[in-house]
């Protein structure tokens, strides 16, 4: 709690890795790469949905911390959590999604497209 009250009161910016990939959640689905880096999730990690959860608990105690989230947030499967992040008014989304987001992005521009023009 007195981390994130110093960083809101200071405006200190952060940037923070929260997740990776949805696919890392799943070992049948992961990629080989992921697999072999020992970045494939089970049960007893965390899930994906409980560290986003989380991380919005954090925002909604301290809604004016400047945030930027990296690789994206892994949100590309997750538009409406890419709108609540942004509806924070000192947040920031790293744009340098992995590929595999882009892939997951393109093929539902016409919801994107507008997000990135906003």
């Amino acid at each position: 709690g007195k981390f994130y009250q110093f960083c809101e009161e200071k405006a200190f910016p952060i940037t923070i890795h929260i997740a990776n990939p949805d696919e890392n959640w799943d070992a049948g689905n992961a990629s080989e790469y992921a697999v072999a880096q020992g970045r494939v999730y089970d049960k007893t990690y965390p899930s994906k949905e409980a560290i986003t959860k989380q991380f919005f608990n954090v925002l909604d105690r301290y809604p004016k911390l400047k945030v930027t989230i990296a690789h994206f947030g892994f949100f590309s499967e997750h538009y409406e959590d890419a709108e609540k992040f942004m509806s924070y008014p000192n947040t920031a989304l790293d744009l340098t999604p992995g590929g595999e987001q882009l892939i997951t992005m393109s093929k539902n521009w016409s919801l994107w497209g507008p997000f990135f023009e906003k």
